[in-house]
């Protein structure tokens, strides 16, 4: 294998054809594993221990309603709906983090001569919290956003006619996609939030096709992955069940409970270990459409030439007075 030294730096604002993107975001993840994995892990294995422990009280809540339910009576207990709340805000927090860690190591191996060889959390600190911030406000308006189309849905289903459903599903659907764009564009570009809606909405209409094609690739595989490893936890909780519902003591024993949280945090762990991935794609995904559609780089390059280019007026000297190209020279002999 090469040496890292020896590879070529991926560079970020470049053309890639739609395989080239498909391919540059698994570069860039075995590149830099190892990195990923050991922050991933600083960050998330917390979480993934209150997790599990919300996951398995809902379970063992639900095993105990269905032991209940065998013998005729059903009672939520208010723990499970606890619980399940539990669940629902960790997996949030480890989403939105995964998302501001994978933003900040990219925008560092960007950056960084050695890109992201012996990188530690001090390097990373000065983007990750301002990172951070902006992933909860662009993932705050996608869910805003979400629910105003699903309202309108559902006055136009009330208003008009239910069949129009039919119509405004898939709208709904082709307006959610261009957002792909937003939250890449306003993490790695200086702009308000206003701005990356509007050159998001623009851009992903521009690239429409080549942005559903690689999140719906990009995501079978992350729901394909997903859900071979979360098969033995499946299988696992699956026999959990069925003795609960057969009423069989070893359903909430001890043993049972501890290999149940166990196998929770496992899955919670692995699947929050797959988000880069999409991440990922949909940086390099930002990065191609900006640069083709507006030469982004090559903009650039040309600002940069011409600050260099620009001519050097002679300065003051230390009394004030101006210096003449005679003065100068009496200054440099």
């Amino acid at each position: 294998m090469t040496p890292l030294t020896e590879k070529p730096k991926i560079v970020f604002y470049r053309q890639r054809t739609f395989s080239e993107l498909f391919n540059v975001t698994f570069d860039f993840i075995r590149e830099n594993w190892k990195p990923l994995l050991k922050y991933i892990t600083l960050f998330l294995l917390p979480i993934c221990m209150v997790q599990g422990l919300s996951m398995n009280s809902f379970f063992n809540g639900y095993v105990g309603l269905l032991q209940e339910m065998a013998t005729g009576t059903e009672n939520y207990t208010p723990a499970m709906f606890v619980s399940y709340g539990l669940m629902l805000l960790t997996t949030w927090v480890g989403y939105v983090l995964m998302q501001a860690l994978t933003y900040t190591m990219m925008k560092v191996y960007d950056e960084r001569k050695e890109r992201l060889v012996g990188v530690t959390f001090d390097d990373m600190k000065p983007y990750f919290w301002r990172y951070l911030g902006r992933v909860i406000i662009a993932m705050l308006v996608a869910v805003g956003i979400g629910i105003l189309i699903i309202m309108l849905m559902a006055a136009v289903a009330y208003l008009l006619s239910p069949w129009l459903l039919l119509l405004m599903i898939p709208t709904g659907a082709v307006l959610m996609v261009p957002y792909a764009l937003v939250t890449p564009l306003y993490i790695f570009e200086d702009c308000s939030l206003g701005q990356a809606l509007k050159r998001g909405y623009t851009l992903g209409f521009k690239a429409f096709w080549l942005v559903l094609g690689l999140v719906i690739l990009l995501s079978i595989i992350v729901q394909f992955v997903s859900g071979f490893v979360s098969m033995p936890f499946s299988i696992f909780m699956g026999v959990k069940m069925f003795l609960g519902a057969q009423d069989n003591a070893i359903a909430t024993g001890a043993l049972m409970t501890i290999l149940s949280y166990l196998a929770t945090v496992i899955l919670s762990y692995v699947s929050n270990l797959l988000m880069p991935i999409q991440t990922v794609g949909l940086s390099y995904l930002y990065s191609h459409t900006v640069e083709k559609e507006e030469g982004l780089t090559n903009s650039r390059d040309i600002q940069n030439f011409e600050q260099m280019s620009a001519p050097q007026w002679p300065g003051y000297g230390p009394t004030g007075n101006r210096y003449d190209d005679i003065e100068d020279f009496n200054n440099l002999v």
